[in-house]
């Protein structure tokens, strides 16, 4: 199971293309994955102004299930909103018979971990993890003989601060950003996508994408 409590699908946010590809990449592998989000987050089609299926909207096949799932919490404070939906959702996989448990929030890793599950935190940043106050005891749990517990994360720095907090150096992997490299193929002249994109075609223009 993957699960999160952000990225309202569909849309164009980062968290929502981080999702859903990830989804399709670890389905592509030959598991069977299926996404759990709060219901909540579910928005519809012509909210976000796209044509198409939801899975043409992300340009992905459709290999993995998604689960909306009620939160009953979501009206109090940010705490119990997130502990609450966390154990819902974790008897949810449990109940489906779910083996693995990839999270995005590090509450739903310390359930899956209080349910013996074996999970993978998805850390895309060191501050947010680190500000938590399970974060502590995330870090006891990675050191406890026999974990079953792991961390990615997207670049060589957010490894070295969670090895810096104490955590087990092989239990933090690294995982970079990917790109669909076919979307950039056989791309038009420059000159002619400058225009369409209505850029100015003498001058050198430099972009940023990242983190």
């Amino acid at each position: 199971a993957y699960m999160t409590f952000a990225g309202s699908i569909p849309s164009r946010s980062a968290d929502a293309v981080c999702v859903m590809n990830m989804c399709g990449s670890l389905a592509a592998q030959g598991s069977r994955v299926e996404l759990i989000i709060p219901k909540g987050k579910a928005l519809g089609m012509h909210e976000q102004q796209f044509n198409g299926t939801l899975w043409e909207v992300y340009g992905l096949p459709e290999n993995f299930s998604i689960r909306y799932f009620p939160n009953p919490f979501d009206r109090f404070t940010p705490a119990l909103r997130k502990n609450g939906y966390a154990l819902l959702a974790m008897c949810y996989a449990l109940l489906s018979g779910k083996q693995l448990i990839n999270a995005r929030h590090i509450e739903l890793s310390m359930m899956a971990a209080r349910f013996g599950r074996p999970f993978v935190l998805e850390a895309h940043n060191f501050a947010k993890c680190a500000a938590s106050n399970l974060f502590p005891r995330f870090i006891e749990l990675l050191n406890k003989p026999g974990s079953r517990g792991a961390v990615v994360t997207t670049t060589q720095a957010g490894r070295k601060s969670f090895v810096d907090a104490g955590a087990p150096a092989d239990r933090i992997a690294v995982l970079p950003n990917g790109v669909h490299v076919h979307r950039y193929e056989e791309l038009p002249p420059k000159d002619e996508l400058r225009h369409e994109l209505q850029l100015p075609v003498p001058k050198t223009i430099a972009c940023f994408s990242g983190n």
